[in-house]
């Protein structure tokens, strides 16, 4: 059994929408998980480090084992949809075990949290499984939080934001005058 070294890390992904999203990636020795599922044909992020603070938490709290995982038979979101985060767009999916201080990341799926569609493993059939040290995994998965944001990003300066603030205003004073 190789014991796998998980590193979580902050990255950008432009999409046609919702537009920029800062999230964590999360990468197995050295080797992006996202850029692994977009080999196999998958646009999704990870569905930590984004997102509102209750989102955040929650996939925190199920990848520690601390909460049942969000789907059916006790399965974990991983990668998600990065406009909505929702696994009702579909996402990529897995069991997370803890024995012995070893984590285990194993039976990877595409599956939606809706329907009686199942799991589809095909396309990731050979995928893990991955074993982490339970220390250096907990210390990577609980460092998301917080990490990036949902919001798309404006490409927009502080100059261009007060000008157009003192516009709006200029007018609204004018017109109620």
């Amino acid at each position: 059994m190789h014991i796998s070294e998980i590193r979580t890390v902050k990255k950008s992904y432009t999409f046609d929408y919702p537009g920029q999203v800062d999230c964590a990636d999360i990468e197995v020795d050295g080797i992006s998980f996202r850029e692994l599922l977009e080999s196999l044909g998958f646009d999704l992020i990870s569905c930590l480090g984004w997102g509102a603070e209750d989102y955040q938490k929650d996939a925190i709290s199920r990848l520690m084992l601390k909460n049942s995982g969000d789907l059916k038979e006790n399965r974990h979101s991983l990668y998600v949809c990065p406009a909505c985060g929702d696994m009702g767009c579909g996402g990529v999916s897995l069991e997370v075990v803890c024995t012995d201080d070893i984590v285990i990341w194993r039976d990877f799926g595409f599956e939606y949290n809706y329907g009686d569609q199942g799991v589809s493993r095909e396309k990731l059939k050979n995928v893990g499984p991955y074993y982490f040290n339970w220390n250096n995994y907990s210390q990577e998965i609980e460092k998301t939080y917080g990490l990036g944001n949902l919001l798309p990003s404006l490409d927009i300066s502080d100059e261009e934001i007060k000008a157009k603030l003192e516009t709006l205003y200029n007018d609204f004073i004018k017109d109620n005058s």
